[in-house]
């Protein structure tokens, strides 16, 4: 079995203040968490040869205008998700205003959402999505779609955090809200 690695992970921006296209730049530079599922071939927005294809500058892995409502509805409501989401748990959250890399790897990128503090003091990753009424299927029976998870699980391994939050919402009731704990499993990042 492994064991946790003692990196601290490297801030190579500050997100802010950063235009779109900075952002795009810097992170076409490396694999980021909503890569990961690509890279395996189990995204269902991207495919591994659409994402080569955009990070080597070829052709963009996502037209702008044909997901530019479901984007800009995620954008929006982004901290809406994680004000839920705190209010919920009763955990305090805070911005991640930050790009990080890999100590050892520096083409793992993580542009994480917010980060949350656990009881104990621990730092957890808070992943936030919006979807629609038709996809609350993907989380039944606790389940989180295997392209959320994979993409908090590359955050875990790029910043050696132990917990992590995929929140969604799919409308404007708490029923319509939902959030799922992933814990780090060192075996599935060897």
């Amino acid at each position: 079995m492994s064991t946790k690695n003692n990196c601290e992970p490297v801030v190579i921006a500050e997100t802010a203040n950063l235009s779109e296209a900075e952002w795009l730049k810097i992170r076409r530079k490396g694999i980021g968490g909503s890569d990961a599922a690509a890279v395996l071939g189990l995204s269902p927005f991207c495919t591994a040869r659409d994402l080569f294809y955009d990070k080597t500058g070829v052709k963009p892995a996502i037209e702008d205008e044909a997901n530019y409502t479901a984007k800009q509805v995620g954008r929006l409501l982004e901290p809406l998700v994680a004000d839920i989401f705190s209010r919920k748990t009763n955990l305090k959250i805070s911005k991640a205003d930050k790009l990080y890399t890999h100590p050892e790897y520096p083409f793992m990128l993580a542009n994480v959402d917010y980060f949350a503090e656990m009881p104990d003091g621990t730092t957890a990753v808070l992943e936030c999505k919006t979807s629609n009424y038709n996809c609350q299927d993907k989380w039944y029976n606790d389940a989180v779609p295997v392209n959320y998870e994979l993409q908090v699980r590359h955050y875990m391994a790029v910043l050696n955090i132990d917990t992590a939050f995929v929140a969604c919402l799919f409308g404007n009731s708490d029923s319509e809200f939902v959030y799922r704990r992933i814990d780090r499993d060192l075996d599935l990042e060897i």
